[in-house]
């Protein structure tokens, strides 16, 4: 029998491990609150992604159309549907024009992110979920990630919002409640579209195979593909789309063939096409971007050959959580080995279903976790705010602001327009100059991303009431352009430069007194 002090004893030590639990969990909330938004207004905007997301956002708030993303009143731009440009502009709007703001979407979205992986982890790791959510948040890519303006931090959080519904609908399946998870998991798939276009809908394509493993498939698929859930999602989804093309019906070639044919199968887009180039892209950024818990994956990597074997996937059908979870995982990695525009942050979603493997594998971690792990725990979320500091201090020939900085020493009063002339247009100098940035060839022949004839540097000097402008030229080019002011009648005039580039203001010939 069980003395009144051993049971005394046994209560006290039980409401000491809940007190040191629930302190954890608070400690935890701060920790993530202190990853998601410290040092976010630290770092300048650098090229080439903050500098064309924050340009694009700027110009939607600049000519009042959030309809039509642009960097100047001439050219508009559709390499990306609005979501992103929609957020940021939003939170410039209404917490100003400045860095915290420009990356308080993306903190934003991780945090959210970080909860849907704990929720999911409450269905499908049950007494790990804290964990899931932990190894999630302190992933070393997924708080990189937090703090760069990107569609794929908030493509992100949509996808893994969309099948925590799907799952939360899996476990309501036999009775009427499943209807409303599938409409919002609809819904988000739609805002998900919305984002990135069809690669957002990768996990739909993992949980349909999933649905076809399973016994009653077709009563599931239904569900599935419930249609008040798809005509909400074409309401969400398409609008904008079908907005633009009845507007421009060429666009919709461009959508279909540049956007989607042209990255699955085409070079154009240099971004890592070679036979390689997976390899080179992808398996760095797992093994890096999963730090400090890649030891878990190094663990089971002599198991990757077992998921060819179709007795493996036999072995899983007793395990749905785990077969579910190695679908989201390597169906979506499979195809974007396979497509040939590879960029590390494309794989960032499949971090979700990543961490909550992990929290399934590692049986040995205990919550609460022992005093040595809480310590290198807080030892590595203070290491990844130095990383954060410290490469808002490091200079960068990326950074935009650097460059703003040194042409508003040169030219201390504002120009009306800031003419970029040729290749790699820093688009971010309209988020310091204040101003818009418009990209031009020195000769016919040059085009924009979309394919579009640029608009030539003799062109632009013809046209009225925009001067003074800021002309940006590379140093080499710098005497050709001058040639065209010289033949338009103009004098530049240089005024600095920076790195490679030289700045130059147009200025009228002075004109002879007559004899």
């Amino acid at each position: 029998m069980t003395s009144p002090d051993q049971s005394r004893a046994g209560d006290g030590a039980t409401h000491d491990l809940a007190r040191t639990a629930r302190s954890l969990r608070w400690g935890l909330v701060i920790g993530l609150l202190v990853l998601a938004f410290a040092f976010q207004g630290s770092r300048g905007v650098y090229e080439p992604d903050e500098g064309r997301y924050s340009g694009a956002a700027l110009g939607m708030l600049r000519q009042h159309d959030w309809i039509h993303p642009s960097f100047d009143h001439e050219l508009t731009n559709y390499t990306k549907p609005p979501m992103t440009y929609w957020s940021l502009a939003a939170s410039m709007k209404s917490f100003g024009k400045n860095e915290w703001a420009l990356r308080l979407p993306n903190a934003l979205a991780f945090l959210l992110t970080t909860l849907c992986v704990w929720r999911l982890g409450r269905r499908l790791v049950p007494d790990r979920a804290v964990l899931a959510a932990l190894i999630y948040a302190t992933f070393l890519l997924t708080t990189v990630a937090a703090n760069v303006v990107t569609t794929d931090t908030l493509l992100t959080l949509w996808e893994v919002l969309a099948v925590l519904l799907f799952v939360e609908a899996w476990w309501r399946r036999d009775s009427g409640a499943w209807r409303l998870p599938i409409l919002g998991m609809w819904a988000v798939w739609g805002l998900a579209f919305l984002t990135k276009g069809p690669p957002g809908l990768l996990p739909l394509l993992a949980i349909v195979v999933f649905l076809l493993t399973r016994p009653g498939r077709r009563r599931a698929l239904w569900q599935l593909f419930w249609p008040p859930g798809l005509i909400c999602f074409a309401l969400i989804g398409f609008w904008w789309f079908a907005l633009v093309i009845y507007q421009d019906p060429s666009l919709l070639g461009y959508f279909l063939g540049e956007e989607v044919v042209g990255r699955l199968v085409s070079s154009e887009f240099h971004r890592n096409p070679e036979w390689y180039g997976s390899l080179k892209v992808y398996l760095p950024t797992i093994l890096l971007g999963s730090l400090p818990w890649t030891w878990i994956l190094l663990r089971r990597v002599k198991r990757l050959p077992q998921l060819i074997r179709p007795g493996f996937w036999r072995a899983k059908s007793s395990e749905p959580e785990d077969m579910f979870l190695l679908i989201w995982l390597f169906l979506p990695l499979t195809i974007f080995f396979v497509v040939r525009s590879r960029l590390g942050l494309y794989v960032l979603p499949l971090f979700a279903p990543m961490a909550l493997l992990m929290a399934r594998r590692v049986t040995s971690w205990k919550w609460p976790p022992d005093r040595g792990r809480q310590l290198a725990l807080v030892l590595w979320v203070v290491f990844l705010l130095l990383v954060r500091w410290v490469g808002a201090k490091v200079p960068t020939a990326k950074d935009d602001r650097r460059m703003a900085q040194e042409i508003q020493r040169l030219l201390p009063n504002p120009v009306n327009e800031v003419i970029w002339l040729g290749r790699g247009p820093r688009w971010g100098l309209s988020f310091y100059l204040h101003t818009e940035v418009e990209q031009i060839a020195l000769r016919p022949g040059a085009t924009d991303p979309m394919g579009r004839p640029l608009q030539t540097a003799r062109s632009e000097l013809r046209e009225e009431g925009e001067r003074p402008r800021l002309w940006i030229v590379h140093s080499s080019q710098a005497t050709e352009l001058l040639q065209i002011f010289r033949a338009d009648g103009l004098e530049g005039r240089r005024l600095g430069e920076f790195e490679d580039r030289s700045f130059y203001l147009a200025d009228p010939t002075p004109r002879l007194p007559p004899q």
